[in-house]
């Protein structure tokens, strides 16, 4: 049994900001990949599947005594399905928005909203290529969704 091998190089950043009730924070992951060592010698030379070049993130808030209001914005440019290279999965942004107000000491009413655009984001495909029959199988995250909640403080 071969071990596939690979090589990688790249960077992570991660920051933040506070200017009063405003505060950004954020990070990114910056990748650069091949395969080195492989059963299947065509693939040797190929970028990993699922290795995107760039994975980041933002999160702008703004914080008050009465209420706090922000955003998750989370992102990657395209990678491959796997290891042959031949089917590309597109790049994606997803934003999160969130609201949490405080009416009265020990009260939080929070509002929740995940993909709020309802962004297709493919995170996994199982073909190396678009099949014949355009079928494949086909992970994606969640669509828009929508929550509430209401949380006392004892």
């Amino acid at each position: 049994m071969v071990r596939q091998g690979y090589r990688a190089i790249g960077a992570e950043f991660e920051g933040g900001v506070r200017r009063g009730p405003f505060s950004l924070t954020g990070s990114a992951t910056l990748t650069s990949a091949e395969i080195t060592n492989a059963g299947d010698p065509a693939v040797i030379g190929n970028t990993p599947r699922h290795q995107a070049d760039l994975i980041y993130a933002l999160l702008p808030q703004y914080d008050t005594d009465l209420f706090t209001v922000g955003a998750s914005i989370v992102g990657t440019t395209e990678s491959y399905s796997q290891d042959g290279n031949g089917l590309i999965m597109p790049a994606y942004t997803t934003v999160n928005a969130f609201l949490q107000l405080r009416p009265i000491e020990r009260v939080v009413v929070s509002l929740n909203a995940n993909n709020l655009f309802d962004e297709l984001a493919l995170v996994d495909v199982s073909a190396p290529t678009v099949p014949a029959s355009g079928l494949s199988l086909v992970r994606v995250l969640p669509g828009r969704n929508v929550s509430a909640a209401v949380r006392f403080y004892f």
